[in-house]
């Protein structure tokens, strides 16, 4: 039989340890996985692909992907960063500011590196003249990938038909912030 002394000891580590593993939880919500306000003009990564053309520049502060032909397809034209780690079971927050010189569409992404590029969550936004702060909670609900990474297409889209986006227009995308979510 235990004496009671012990049985505290025994209360006392439990509890400390539920607070260790609570407060390490809190800390997980709150640490940013991403973080990119572009003010060292470094970030992500550009690609084209099925007639886009363009280029990405960074400009104040700002990513600024300027667009001369949104090409065939709506990853024609992308903006992105690799060698991001998303863990099964997690519940992510992305978000992000943005705004186009015309209105159109851009969706997101977050897919693997290669292969067949799965995709694991995306989402299509309305993107306006006016700077907007948009946000995107997702699960991954596959196995964990250590290559994902987040992807802008912001190519062709059938929306931009007869619009100005059509032609020749501008996207600026900063604060960047993913986050497990709360």
């Amino acid at each position: 039989m235990m004496k009671k002394s012990g049985w505290i000891k025994i209360v006392c580590m439990v509890l400390m340890l539920s607070i260790l593993v609570s407060a390490a939880g809190v800390a997980a919500a709150d640490q940013a996985l991403l973080k990119l306000n572009f003010s060292k003009k470094t970030g992500l990564q550009f690609y084209l692909q099925e007639g886009g053309h363009g280029q990405l520049d960074y400009l104040n502060g700002t990513a600024v992907v300027d667009i001369y032909d949104p090409g065939m397809v709506e990853w024609a034209v992308q903006a992105y960063r690799t060698e991001l780690t998303l863990t099964q079971g997690t519940t992510y927050e992305l978000s992000f500011d943005m705004c186009s010189t015309a209105d159109r569409e851009v969706s997101l992404a977050f897919q693997h590196t290669g292969g067949d590029w799965h995709t694991y969550a995306a989402e299509t936004f309305e993107v306006t003249k006016t700077m907007t702060r948009y946000t995107y909670k997702f699960k991954m609900d596959e196995k964990t990938d250590i290559t994902a990474q987040l992807v802008f297409n912001m190519g062709w889209f059938e929306s931009l038909m007869g619009t100005p986006a059509e032609k020749h227009h501008k996207i600026s995308i900063d604060n960047i912030l993913l986050k497990v979510a709360e």
